[in-house]
């Protein structure tokens, strides 16, 4: 189609994350992987012949940024100097004096929001008109968006109307919110044809009156909070023969690895062995990044040690996480005729359990009940114990 515009839309990249809940070795693989997934995005505009690029925030994690990645940010640019860039800065990267962006001479087709106000960037050989703002610090509680209206401006009726910005779409203005809130009435009045948000890490596409918008997601999960698929949005603006603007779009996956979370029901295993069996049909790629929570109830007594499944999966995949939530059936009078220390325990929670239930006290029944229970999951072993408790 003639007049179509092609465009990508990021967010949230997050270049330089701590990764903190990962070892410092398997952390710092994961912050070239940021790179890597970065990497096909600029593949995807250039394969789908993408007119403009729109990163709607958070490009870098904070302020503190290598110089490694100013230099890769720089080379990767210049490998698509036929797409327009156009970069919001959010909260993590707001524009200020010393920033990254103030201080960056980057290339002549990137273009940087650096103004609280929008501003209007026109590209008349596609008939687009790009509007973005910035965070220029980290909170932001009035809305860039409040009283921008297309009536306002002068666009010129050929012309197609995008927004690139970063903020959160909230339900009512008392909501307590410091990150550029916006409230989809505000979406409706502006008039815009598409709206390229960023903040929030999943993906989200909607329609408030003739204006799309859309959160496209972080392309890449970095952390337990950020499960499934991550990603990009390619999309097509045009007009109809009404002279009505079409917006088509399309979310596609591009991460490097899935951060997933699983339970894993462990009821009626007695052994590491069948345990293990079990937790091992959950981990269906190994380049990905799994927390498995163990639940259910096993048998004769067993117990989870945590060292042996950390042990028994380091090589099974990228990256696993346990935790157990899991109670076991145990034979607690045989239990208590033990010597060990786990025995001489839970002899002494069910003579507290047994007094208490003489006595009617339901609330200390319960206590002692689930102190005994906690103290049994406590165990990953018994400990020999000589002396007599009475």
């Amino acid at each position: 189609m003639e007049d179509m515009i092609k465009f990508i839309h990021c967010a949230d990249i997050h270049f330089d994350t701590a990764f903190s809940e990962l070892p410092a070795e398997k952390a710092a693989v994961r912050r070239d992987e940021l790179r890597e997934v970065f990497s096909r995005i600029i593949e995807l505009c250039r394969s789908k012949d993408a007119d403009i690029l729109l990163i709607s925030g958070d490009l870098f994690d904070g302020v503190k940024v290598t110089d490694e990645t100013v230099a890769f940010l720089r080379d990767t640019f210049v490998k698509i100097p036929d797409v327009q860039i156009f970069i919001s800065p959010g909260n993590h990267d707001p524009y200020m004096p010393g920033s990254k962006y103030d201080q960056v001479a980057f290339p002549e087709n990137v273009h940087i929001f650096t103004d609280d106000k929008i501003k209007k960037i026109s590209l008349d050989s596609l008939k687009l008109n790009v509007y973005g703002a910035a965070f220029t610090s980290p909170y932001l509680e009035k809305s860039l968006l409040d009283g921008f209206s297309l009536s306002k401006e002068e666009p010129g009726g050929e012309y197609a109307n995008i927004l690139v910005i970063h903020g959160e779409i909230v339900s009512s203005v008392s909501q307590n919110n410091c990150y550029n809130p916006i409230q989809t009435s505000d979406i409706a009045a502006s008039g815009l044809d598409y709206i390229a948000l960023g903040h929030k890490h999943t993906y989200f596409f909607e329609k408030s009156a003739n204006t799309c918008y859309a959160y496209c997601g972080s392309p890449e999960g970095r952390g337990f909070d950020e499960t499934g698929e991550k990603g990009i949005i390619y999309g097509e603006i045009y007009k109809n023969p009404l002279n009505q603007t079409v917006v088509k779009h399309e979310f596609i996956p591009c991460c490097r690895r899935v951060y997933k979370e699983i339970k894993a029901d462990l009821t009626g295993c007695a052994t590491h062995e069948e345990a293990l069996e079990r937790i091992n049909r959950f981990i269906d790629n190994p380049d990905d990044i799994y927390k498995i929570i163990l639940c259910g109830s096993l048998k004769n007594g067993f117990l989870i040690d945590m060292n042996i499944l950390r042990s028994r999966f380091s090589d099974k995949c990228f990256f696993i996480k346990f935790r157990n939530a899991t109670s076991t059936e145990v034979d607690l009078e045989a239990l208590s005729k033990e010597t060990m220390l786990k025995g001489v325990f839970a002899k002494r929670m069910l003579l507290k359990i047994e007094e208490a239930s003489k006595r009617g006290d339901d609330k200390n029944v319960k206590l002692y009940t689930d102190a005994l229970a906690f103290g049994l999951k406590a165990f990953e072993g018994d400990v020999p114990y000589d002396n007599q408790i009475t």
